[in-house]
């Protein structure tokens, strides 16, 4: 009996591909983990640049330091809209729509970053960062909607807003607890809190 005769619907099947995306070592979990760094590093840098350059407090400012992010707060619904659209449509492969909102996003993000780098004046560099950190709606509308929703899971149902008894530091007589001063004081600067 030949081979062919023994079992024909197994001739053509190929082995089972591993699908599991949080095993340590696969290239989905690394991306995804490259992609959040990069894409929310700019939150913090720029905010440091705009203080420490050219010494814009952003504090004082109010609501101009909230229009980047209601930039993007808008720009977020409409992006994955015209994605979703693009998808249903077949103009472009799910892949090929995700590479290009995520490129794309990051892409103009970055030449609005470097932008604002070189400007000297707060109202340049102002308006390079609401259009850099809005235009990044473009990329977060395909992978971030994931990460916010299970994200939010984990909270909902394993967090809450109270202070929890491993977060309690013990005291003892010879420590001295620092903190910094936020409001009303200098980058920096420290104030003794055991005598509060």
């Amino acid at each position: 009996m030949s081979n062919e005769l023994v079992d024909p619907v197994h001739l053509n099947e190929s082995p089972p591909q591993d699908t599991n995306l949080w095993k340590f070592w696969t290239k989905r979990r690394y991306v995804l983990i490259i992609m959040c760094f990069f894409g929310f590093a700019n939150a913090y840098s720029l905010r440091v640049n705009l203080s420490d350059v050219i010494g814009y407090d952003l504090a004082k400012a109010g609501f101009t330091s909230s229009l980047p992010y209601l930039t993007m707060a808008i720009l977020l619904g409409p992006t994955g809209y015209l994605a979703d659209t693009l998808i249903r449509l077949n103009v472009l492969s799910t892949t090929n729509v995700r590479r290009i909102f995520n490129c794309g996003g990051f892409i103009a993000q970055t030449v609005f970053m470097m932008t604002a780098g070189y400007l000297t004046n707060a109202i340049g560099i102002i308006t390079c960062l609401v259009f850099g950190v809005g235009l990044g709606a473009f990329a977060l509308s395909g992978y971030a909607a994931s990460v916010y929703l299970v994200g939010s899971l984990v909270y909902w149902f394993f967090c809450s807003g109270e202070l929890q008894p491993w977060a309690i530091e013990k005291k003892t007589d010879g420590d001295v607890k620092w903190k910094l001063i936020e409001i009303g004081g200098k980058y920096g600067e420290t104030e003794d809190i055991t005598s509060q």
